[in-house]
């Protein structure tokens, strides 16, 4: 691979990633697809201190960050700094991509829808400990697709992973709702697990369950160190990074994922 193609790579995981941003802020809890795709569009991007329209050199990525030092270039206000953190994890995706996947822009274009929706989703949930039904559910449709486009056994093994990644969480939920008489998981990360599953197929699911239990052990391992009080954590972004490294290892240029299993 020509080691020049990272930087464009990166240049545009970036521009991705400011979109992303946008999306995730205007995320609008408890209301239905059409309205955050309205939202989406319009208004304009304005300060959220003091309302200013931002202009086109007020968004670049990262770079506007930066060059006004993390403030608003009109009211000095401190701005956020979620949004280059979103930027630079979305440049590092598609830069990885790049780099695993660049001889097949099919299989790159894919990778890349599936790595946005996860970044996205990851995000939300982190905020309002909801993955919404209008990803989610497209994600499932498009896992399928993708696993139709690779080869009518692939198919087979996204619609059982899809299933199965569905009614095993779900069964978990009921096991523990009749124990306990309460919530353990939300129906969020059920069908988000499902969507995996119609993504990587049903044999990797065992391996992206276990990762995603492993990462969500220890995301509370760490919150007990920091004395977090808290007893909800999210489990999206656990289940986004385990989804997209077997995806990877599944569709990259080594063998991995044969090892592992």
């Amino acid at each position: 691979m020509d080691k020049w193609l990272v930087i464009p790579a990166l240049l545009g995981g970036a521009l991705l990633g400011s979109f992303l941003c946008l999306v995730i802020e205007r995320f609008p809890a408890g209301v239905n697809g059409r309205c955050w795709l309205q939202r989406i569009c319009r208004p304009p991007s304005r300060c959220g201190s003091c309302g200013h329209r931002l202009r086109l050199a007020d968004l670049l990525p990262l770079l506007s960050w930066l060059w006004l030092r993390g403030r608003c270039r009109y009211c000095q206000q401190l701005i956020t700094r979620y949004p280059c953190y979103i930027e630079l994890t979305s440049a590092l995706l598609l830069a990885v991509l790049v780099w695993h996947c660049y001889q097949r822009p099919a299989l790159l274009a894919w990778l890349t829808l599936f790595s946005a929706v996860a970044l996205v989703l990851s995000e939300i949930d982190r905020r309002h400990l909801l993955l919404p039904d209008a990803l989610t559910l497209p994600l499932v449709w498009c896992g399928l697709l993708f696993n139709l486009h690779l080869s009518l056994h692939q198919l087979q093994q996204a619609v059982l992973g899809a299933m199965f990644g569905y009614l095993t969480l779900a069964s978990l939920w009921w096991l523990y709702y009749l124990r306990r008489q309460r919530e353990g998981i939300g129906w969020g990360d059920i069908k988000y697990f499902a969507a995996i599953g119609a993504w990587t197929g049903l044999s990797a699911l065992p391996l992206v369950a276990t990762l995603a239990a492993v990462l969500g052990i220890a995301s509370w391992l760490a919150g007990q160190a920091r004395r977090e009080k808290t007893i909800q954590q999210p489990f999206g972004p656990c289940l986004s990074i385990a989804g997209w490294w077997v995806l990877l290892l599944q569709h990259g240029e080594t063998d991995w994922f044969n090892w592992l299993l």
